[in-house]
């Protein structure tokens, strides 16, 4: 039984392990099978494709062979006509090349003969030239002959030249249009496969490269929009609240304007943090004690918020939440349970005795009440600085409510939106996605200054470890000129005059109530009048008060003694005026020169009165005013020429009469009667006795009586040192001579 049991066990292991490895074996022949059938259906596939790829090859090699064959007749026939044309050309060339060469021998030979016929001393020579065989000429004969042939010759040559330069010119272009047909006949000959093929590569490429850009681009547009719609609003601007309806909490942007019932997407992307609530000291604001790491918008998470906001729902300071406008440079107040705007800081005094609400609802009351009259509303009513955009921010002087009015359309609101300050500006960006790249956009100077933070040398944003106050105002040297001027970081302003508020603090600047920008308020509406006659009236009613540059002055009002700057050439007036303007000496096609205009202001301000000086002026000015420079130019050289003539005769006249002061005892006959009254003037010589005569305008002598005529031209020069001619009987000048 042992035995059996034995060879029963070892018939089942057999069995078993014969089962498995038949198992295996047949599972292997199948792996083998599906492997071999797999390869010979790649092998099968691949060489499809290349077949069918080729096959479609050379199918369109074919059809490119027809379709050009046709087009190749007219070309073979223009490359016939183009080569006899070359070859006629050329034999052309070759053979009056050959010509100037031997002429050009002929040449130099005709001129060493001549050369010797001229260097020899003998009455007759011998020369072939003549008649072509050896024979005795006169020496000045042979030379005059030889001269003549030599000059014909050198003519002959000289037209070869230019016929040779016609041909070879002729030659070129004909061969460019030789190789011109044959590089457009290759392709259709013998380049045509090549061509074709080529042409069969690129497109295939460029079919694959195009389906390749356009799966990335909708793979892109696609992923985009999915990161734009998360992104869409703007950054540490979002605040909790809760829906007065159902109590369930969302989320509102203070800057956009828009909710969300789930926390944007957009605040996990970029890191951005909810706006934290004023707090209770608000005329006075906290200094900056973050995080050196994180700006003073990095705050606590909205849980953290929520585990606080029991103990400080009544007070009304936690409503109001504090944002700054990058756009507008400025902050702006927004209050949760109202949703209104300030861009002034909440009123600690009214926060204290009445609710958000309250005070809401009373200025609603009264601004209803007022717009029952809107012109004396306006009118009772004053501008406070800064102006947001195209909105004007008024503060009502009794009840000190603020309201914002809009002038081009009228619309008076109580609360002004940062996103209706943008729009006014023509801002679209208000609505726009934000990009990944805003994450390292810098903060702008008046952030910094708002909050005390500024840039390490590593470029992080760090707060600032200065012991006073950043300054808004520095001081600096012109190093031309040594002179003292001011900048302004903030708004970039330039002044040569140290301003009132030099020392001012940020928040006193931002306020728009600073002197400095009272002024340049004043400059920018004093700036638009204009008088009757259309000058500017704040021009007129200014005085100098000095000089910077070559073309601007500083002039100061008389009225509110405010310093403003003026351009005397092309009449400009800015509040801000940089070194580099002022040191700017360049002239520009529309505007007068810098050397015309110091002639002009030199005719204005120191005249020298001569007759019709008034008319030639009022021909200046109406040049000047149609901005013809070259007629203008021409006035002022005429003026001034007229004036050294004029300065001339009266300094003349006033040596003359010295002259004959000091000579009334030394014996003047007279005038004589028939020259020209105080122009000439008879004397009498002391030593001989004899008579001479004297021009008191030239200052001539003369021992004869001169004419009149020739006395009345005076030779003088203007400015430049040129000469012209001046009558002082007549008035006239000319450039030319006068004839006697």
């Amino acid at each position: 039984k042992l035995r059996a049991r034995e060879n029963e066990a070892a018939h089942s292991i057999q069995a078993a392990y014969r089962i498995h490895a038949s198992r295996g074996f047949m599972k292997a022949m199948k792996l083998a099978l599906a492997s071999q059938v797999k390869r010979v259906k790649a092998a099968t596939d691949i060489q499809r494709l290349i077949r069918g790829h080729r096959g479609r090859g050379e199918a369109e090699l074919r059809r490119e062979l027809q379709r050009f064959r046709h087009q190749a007749k007219p070309l073979f026939a223009k490359e016939t006509r183009f080569q006899s044309l070359v070859s006629d050309l050329n034999d052309k060339v070759e053979q009056l090349q050959r010509k100037i060469t031997v002429d050009g021998a002929e040449e130099r030979s005709l001129t060493l003969e001549l050369e010797k016929t001229l260097q020899i001393k003998t009455k007759y020579h011998d020369s072939s030239r003549i008649t072509g065989t050896p024979q005795r000429y006169l020496t000045q004969y042979l030379q005059v002959q030889l001269a003549d042939q030599l000059r014909a010759k050198r003519t002959e040559i000289a037209l070869d030249d230019r016929a040779y330069e016609t041909l070879t010119t002729s030659l070129n272009d004909a061969q460019k249009q030789l190789r011109a047909v044959r590089r457009e006949l290759e392709p259709l000959t013998e380049g045509v496969i090549k061509k074709t093929r080529e042409n069969r590569v690129k497109r295939l490429q460029d079919k694959v490269r195009h389906e390749r850009r356009a799966a990335i681009t909708i793979q892109k547009i696609f992923r985009g929009f999915r990161v734009r719609a998360a992104v869409r609003e703007g950054g540490n601007c979002w605040i909790p609240m809760v829906s007065p309806d159902n109590g369930r909490p969302y989320y509102y942007n203070a800057l956009t304007g828009a909710t969300r019932w789930h926390r944007p997407l957009a605040m996990d992307i970029f890191g951005d943090q909810f706006a934290v609530p004023l707090t209770e000291s608000i005329e006075v604001p906290a200094p900056a004690t973050n995080n050196v790491d994180q700006p003073p918008h990095s705050h606590r998470s909205f849980s953290d918020r929520q585990s606080t906001s029991g103990d400080r729902q009544h007070s009304s300071s936690c409503n109001w939440y504090e944002a700054f406008d990058d756009m507008i440079q400025a902050p702006y107040y927004f209050n949760s349970q109202t949703e209104e705007y300030q861009w002034d800081k909440p009123d600690a005094i009214d926060n204290a005795y009445f609710t958000d609400s309250q005070t809401s609802r009373k200025r609603k009351e009264w601004l209803e009440e007022q717009l029952q009259d809107p012109e004396g509303l306006i009118a009772s009513t004053q501008i406070r600085l800064p102006v947001l955009g195209q909105w004007e921010r008024r503060v009502d002087a009794l009840t000190e409510y603020i309201i914002f009015y809009h002038p081009p359309t009228g619309v008076i609101k109580a609360s002004l939106s940062p996103r209706s300050v943008h729009a006014s500006l023509g801002d679209t960006t208000m609505n726009s996605r934000r990009s990944a790249r805003s994450i390292g956009t810098s903060r702008s100077l008046h952030w910094q200054y708002r909050y005390g933070y500024e840039y390490d040398a590593n470029g992080k944003l760090v707060t600032s470890s200065r012991s006073e106050s950043r300054p808004i105002w520095t001081e600096h040297t012109d190093p031309d000129n040594g002179m003292t001027y001011y900048y302004n970081i903030l708004t970039n302003e330039y002044r040569w005059e140290k301003p009132e508020d030099f020392d001012v603090s940020y928040e006193a600047f931002a306020s728009g109530r600073s002197a400095s920008s009272s002024a340049r308020k004043w400059f920018e509406m004093a700036h638009e009048k204009v008088n009757d006659d259309g000058s500017s009236s704040l021009t007129t009613r200014s005085s100098k008060s000095r000089i910077l540059g070559k073309k601007w002055v500083e002039l100061v009002d008389r009225e509110t003694q405010n310093t403003y700057y003026y351009n005397e050439v092309t009449g400009e007036s800015r509040w801000s005026l940089s070194p580099r303007s002022a040191r700017d000496t360049s002239d520009t096609e529309d505007q007068i020169s810098l050397a015309l205009f110091t002639q002009v202001k030199q005719l204005r301000e120191s005249p020298v009165p001569y007759s019709s000086r008034d008319q030639h002026m009022s021909w200046l000015e109406a040049a000047i005013t149609e901005k013809d420079w070259v007629k203008a130019d021409a006035i002022v050289q005429q003026i001034f020429i007229r004036e050294q003539s004029q300065v001339v005769t009266e300094r003349k006249a006033r040596e003359e009469e010295e002259r004959l002061s000091a000579s009334s005892s030394n014996g003047i006959i007279q005038a004589t009667s028939d020259l020209t009254p105080s122009t000439w003037i008879e004397y009498r010589d002391e030593s001989s006795g004899a008579m001479y005569y004297y021009n008191q305008e030239t200052g001539e002598t003369s021992w004869s009586q001169p004419s009149i005529a020739a006395s009345q031209w005076q030779e003088m020069q203007d400015s430049n040192g040129t000469t012209y001619y001046y009558n002082p009987v007549t008035g006239e000048t000319t450039w030319s001579k006068p004839d006697s």
